[in-house]
């Protein structure tokens, strides 16, 4: 397999950043290289999302977390949140 890297620019310009040449592929993907994923509003997942929405719907009606006492199910519902966005 080959591998080239290039750019192209607007006016249709191209240039060789890495000339053509060989490379192996690799057998098993390690996965902890790779970028995490994107946590923007855009390419959030539904389920962070649906998360922190169950997590603030229960503080706007648990009486204890509006008193500010802590609350068991608050920081049960908050750790399961931050785990979606990991």
């Amino acid at each position: 397999m080959t591998l080239k890297v290039y750019e192209v620019t607007r006016e249709g310009t191209v240039r060789v950043v890495r000339p053509e040449a060989e490379v192996v592929p690799v057998a098993v993907v390690d996965h902890t290289a790779a970028f995490p994923d994107c946590q923007c509003p855009q390419h959030r997942s539904e389920g962070t999302d649906a998360a922190y929405r169950v997590f603030v719907e229960h503080t706007a009606r648990c009486a204890t977390c509006r008193a500010g006492a802590p609350c068991a199910t608050a920081a049960h519902l908050c750790r399961a949140w931050r785990e979606t966005r990991r």
